[in-house]
């Protein structure tokens, strides 16, 4: 299901179906990746989908930036993706109709978006896909990423992942490293439990309900939910099988991953885990800003504007711009 921005997609009363209006072969198609327990009923979620589609307008630029001339070669049609079991993805044709199997909100979510790109260049011929990844949709755009064929990756234009885990094993770890982690780690839980304990078709996969109920972290939570449904004996084997870290060497499309190093729940990578990614990879750590927020002096949130410029950039190179606004 991807959820429409204003001027951008649109979707029938049977969620299976999308079209979008007035695309045009070449025009890019920007998905929306959101983190954990986070839709595209979210607010800041569908804040960041707004603010890149208002690339669409010459009086967006105007307004926010009176000296820019920039012109949009194409049009860029903008959606949020909600994940396999989560807000309205219960049935969804692209992931196999009303048959698809139970999978939680989970790391291994990056499996289907090889799915999704194949619905996009089947149904948009010719677009140029920007994926914009938030915390856990950014980790699972890197692993898409880096274990995937290069050929199959050659619709996808750019890359941008704000506040992403790197590596899960290290991230869950850091999770349970001081009271603030902690805090943030039990919050974080709540809302999980909540969304499987309240659909059937995933409450009926789990052995105890129990053990749902009393998990106080993300990694309780794994144990007792995501390893017996996924098929995984142990929360690390999780981890193993779908953190990014180890195919981060591979990745051939051009990726911007922004961290900040004050966040409380995804750390930024260490400098020798940041020296194994590819060519192809910008890394930036800033000094301050939470998880997610960034917030700069005018109140925008400072990493949805650094998104919406790294779209900006990787458009106007395809499109033939020889002046790219913040290039």
């Amino acid at each position: 299901y991807v959820s429409p921005t204003p001027s951008s997609f649109t979707v029938n009363k049977d969620p299976t179906t999308c079209h979008s209006s007035g695309y045009k072969q070449g025009d890019g198609i920007v998905l929306v990746l959101p983190g954990m327990n986070n839709t595209s009923s979210t607010g800041f979620v569908r804040g960041l989908s707004i603010l890149i589609d208002g690339l669409n307008a010459s009086s967006f630029d105007d307004v926010h930036d009176p000296s820019s001339n920039n012109v949009s070669p194409k049009n860029l049609h903008v959606a949020v993706v909600d994940y396999r079991m989560t807000g309205h993805n219960l049935n969804l044709e692209v992931y196999g109709g009303r048959d698809v199997p139970v999978k939680p909100a989970t790391a291994e979510g990056w499996r289907d978006l090889v799915e999704l790109t194949s619905y996009i260049e089947r149904n948009y011929p010719g677009c140029r896909i920007h994926y914009v990844g938030q915390s856990l949709g950014g980790g699972m755009l890197l692993k898409y990423l880096g274990s995937s064929d290069p050929s199959s990756l050659v619709s996808i234009s750019s890359a941008c992942c704000v506040c992403p885990p790197v590596d899960y094993k290290s991230v869950s770890s850091h999770l349970s490293s001081g009271p603030i982690s902690l805090a943030c780690n039990f919050i974080m839980t709540l809302p999980a439990k909540v969304n499987v304990l309240s659909c059937g078709r995933v409450r009926r996969k789990i052995p105890s309900l129990w053990d749902v109920v009393k998990s106080r972290t993300v990694e309780e939570f794994e144990r007792a939910v995501l390893c017996p449904i996924l098929g995984y004996s142990t929360p690390e084997e999780y981890y193993e099988a779908n953190s990014p870290l180890p195919t981060m060497s591979m990745i051939s499309t051009p990726t911007l991953i922004l961290s900040c190093h004050d966040d409380p729940i995804v750390p930024p990578p260490p400098q020798s885990n940041v020296e194994t990614f590819s060519d192809t990879v910008t890394f930036v750590e800033v000094g301050y800003g939470g998880h997610l927020g960034i917030w700069d002096w005018k109140g925008m949130r400072y990493g949805d504007k650094i998104a919406r410029e790294w779209v900006r950039y990787w458009r106007d190179f395809e499109g033939g711009m020889e002046r790219v606004e913040g290039g």
